[in-house]
């Protein structure tokens, strides 16, 4: 082998050394989450927070599993996590079909709905689905929240309305922008959270649309989709200890397995 050749094969050695990841690094299941306080806190600037994310860090110390978090825009975080390679698992997430083509869901973890907020003039409640029709629904999406309420409009004559940011939906619903027979539609704690964080004054519950629980998801992807069966396990522990319930109670949540 002559000297150009040895040069080669050092420095494609030195290229492939370098970018393989350590093994503490394979050992690190990469989690990313959407900001949907109070259930994922946090932004580029600040460590991930919240109370899935203190759930997640308990039953990752009970697995004996090293846990990262991070915080991502859902449409970014949904698409690089669903690959298995930047990121292992994304929460909060729902066990709908269109999740579980790409994603292994873990069992509930927390309890919550999505529902219905009005101006605090409005008389109107939800009931039935009879009593979308006339209204202007608006939801964050395209989400699973606004998937829900597509379905629930359907047959009725209600008209939906997207927004891209939840804060700004409730106060334009505050703002009376929508029209008197209007309702925001979204998760009945992020709301509830939002109201008071960004200090929105004239709206109020009317009534939720469905229940829904929480949970977290590992791509099917990751090298890591093995190691549902253990986080899964620890989380029942952790909910059979009351574990769970405790680190909840400090968002005002409910644990799912209750």
């Amino acid at each position: 082998m002559n000297r150009v050749s040895l040069s080669l094969s050092a420095l494609l050695l030195v290229i492939a050394c370098s970018a393989a990841p350590s093994r503490a690094d394979e050992d690190v299941i990469r989690f990313v989450a959407e900001p949907v306080p109070p259930f994922t806190v946090g932004d580029d600037d600040k460590p991930a927070a919240g109370a899935m994310v203190e759930v997640m860090q308990s039953v990752c110390a009970k697995a004996k599993r090293i846990c990262t978090f991070e915080i991502m825009p859902f449409r970014r975080s949904l698409a690089i996590a669903s690959e298995g390679i930047q990121f292992d698992g994304i929460m909060p997430s729902m066990r709908i079909p269109e999740r579980e083509q790409a994603f292994l869901i873990s069992d509930p973890i927390v309890k919550t709905a999505y529902s219905f907020f009005v101006s605090a003039e409005s008389t109107w409640q939800f009931h039935t689905q009879q009593d979308l029709n006339g209204m202007t629904l608006i939801a964050y999406g395209p989400s699973a929240t606004s998937f829900a309420v597509q379905e629930a409009a359907q047959h009725t004559n209600a008209v939906m309305q997207i927004e891209l940011s939840m804060p700004r939906a409730l106060q334009k619903l505050a703002g009376g922008r929508y029209g008197a027979s209007s309702a925001v539609v979204m998760n009945r704690d992020v709301g509830q959270f939002l109201i008071k964080d960004e200090k929105i004054s004239g709206v109020k519950l009317a009534g939720d649309l469905k229940p829904i629980d929480y949970c977290f998801a590992m791509s099917r992807k990751s090298p890591h989709a093995g190691e549902m069966a253990a986080l899964n396990d620890a989380l029942h522990q952790l909910q059979k200890a009351g574990v769970v319930q405790s680190i909840l109670d400090k968002y005002g949540l409910e644990d799912a397995s209750k």
